[in-house]
């Protein structure tokens, strides 16, 4: 607050602004998915949640001005790429696992243990993620944890590409 000279009620519309385009990109799931497939959307989500996770912490490896401005354009990115990326991950997980085991297509039972799994990794990762990160900005400063946590998602964003890369 004091570092940009904020007030109170725009500090509020930076915190809420990832959830409220959360539902902005989730009502636009399906026009994306009607120009692209499910993997091609995932894989776009996570150049744009790394871009947004650079900009929020004015990179200082790509030498990005500290600007508030830059933040909540990150913040618009990273709200819209969460959507894009959570919202199409189920079915495509259900239409691999039919790919490879076509005896489950009408298995209830696999939509149900399908479900199970996403919400519980969903769950351990929204547990384990904010403790990583507060380690991460108390060890090596916020702006520095921004840019460790927007490479990790490039590598990872590469990693999926070359193994999932159909399109």
């Amino acid at each position: 607050m004091k570092e940009y000279g904020m007030e109170m009620f725009w500090i509020g519309v930076f915190f809420s602004l990832p959830a409220v385009m959360y539902i902005v990109g989730s009502l636009l799931i399906p026009c994306y998915l009607s120009i692209i497939g499910r993997r091609g959307v995932i894989f776009l989500a996570f150049v744009l949640l790394s871009l947004g996770m650079f900009m929020i912490g004015t990179s200082p490896l790509l030498n990005f001005p500290n600007s508030p401005k830059l933040i909540f354009a990150g913040l618009l990115l990273l709200g819209l790429a969460a959507a894009a990326i959570t919202i199409p991950v189920l079915p495509e997980m259900l239409e691999s696992i039919i790919e490879k085991h076509p005896m489950l297509v009408d298995s209830e039972e696999l939509n149900d243990i399908t479900a199970g799994y996403f919400n519980g990794c969903l769950g351990v990762g929204e547990a384990i993620g904010p403790i990583v990160a507060s380690l991460l900005s108390a060890g090596i400063g916020f702006r520095t944890s921004c840019d460790a946590l927007a490479l990790t998602l490039l590598l990872y964003t590469v990693l999926f590409f070359c193994f999932n890369g159909r399109c």
